[in-house]
This record gives structure tokens, C-alpha cells and sequence, in this order.
């Protein structure tokens, strides 16, 4: 991707799911994920449009992994933080 390289988002809140929000290419996006998907995140509660580029910070996801996530599939889940990393308490991540 280059740095001209922009992707319009939606984010919203997954009401079924604390901490939990789902970036979308559309700005309506319930009836185009997939069913398990739409099950799982149940009512989407709009929280703001963003525009997305490589030098965009964002909290809690690597933005270059949403934006290709959003032209790909059109759409990005990202998940509640974990208490630990995957490996344990005592090991960190590289």
C-alpha cells in the first residue's frame, strides 16, 4: 500500500460484545457479514466514520492489517484486549 492510500471505515459497537467493534467498508454493513458473524456481534451501534491510512494510529489494531482486512473482506473485528499475551504472563511478544 502506498502512502496515497486511503480506505473509508464505519466503526461500530458490537452490542452483544463489550469492547468489541467492527470496522466496515460500507456504511451499512449487517446484511452483507456473514451469518455466524452477524449472530455473534448482534445489533451494531454506529460509533463514527473514520478515514484510514498507513500513518493513522488506532488504539487497539495495526491499521495496515484493518484497512487490508476492509478491501479484502470488507470488514474488521477487533476483539477486547487479553489480560495476558497468548504465550503466558511472563513471556513477551516479538
Amino acid at each position: 500500500m502506498g502512502n496515497n492510500n486511503t480506505v473509508n471505515s464505519w466503526i461500530y459497537r458490537c452490542a452483544n460484545k463489550n469492547e468489541t467493534y467492527l470496522f466496515s467498508a460500507t456504511e451499512n454493513p449487517h446484511e452483507s457479514l456473514p451469518g455466524a458473524l452477524r449472530q455473534v456481534v448482534g445489533p451494531l451501534e454506529f460509533v463514527m466514520k473514520l478515514e484510514l491510512h498507513e500513518n493513522r494510529t488506532l488504539a487497539r489494531a495495526d491499521v495496515v492489517k484493518v484497512m487490508q482486512a476492509l478491501e479484502e473482506q470488507g470488514y474488521y473485528l477487533q476483539l477486547p484486549p487479553r489480560d495476558f499475551p497468548l504465550d503466558g504472563p511472563s513471556q513477551t511478544r516479538h
